[in-house]
């Protein structure tokens, strides 16, 4: 919040390990930019709220070919974070 209210321009997003719903709401609340999702939390009803409430959503951190190009494919405006960016984006080509 004190980041927000010191540079409100700067795009800020909430970051969660374990609570897939809850920090929807909290971004909200900090009228954050997005969220930042571990890869196993993402889920439809994550996905549709944060679409619902206008917060843009990525998954990390992703390594694996195969499961990138599913969660492509399951949510199509989900941005995807990984240690192996080359790798990645030549498989989701």
């Amino acid at each position: 919040r004190i980041l927000h209210q010191a540079l409100p321009d700067a795009p800020i997003y909430v970051l969660e390990h374990f609570s897939p719903i809850e920090i929807i709401q909290s971004a909200r609340h900090i009228h954050a930019t997005g969220v930042g999702l571990n890869k196993w939390l993402m889920n439809p009803l994550t996905y549709w709220l944060a679409k619902r409430h206008d917060l843009e959503l990525y998954v990390y951190t992703v390594n694996s070919a195969w499961l990138a190009r599913f969660l492509q494919r399951l949510y199509p405006a989900v941005a995807i974070c990984s240690d192996r960016p080359g790798h990645i984006a030549e498989s989701l080509r």
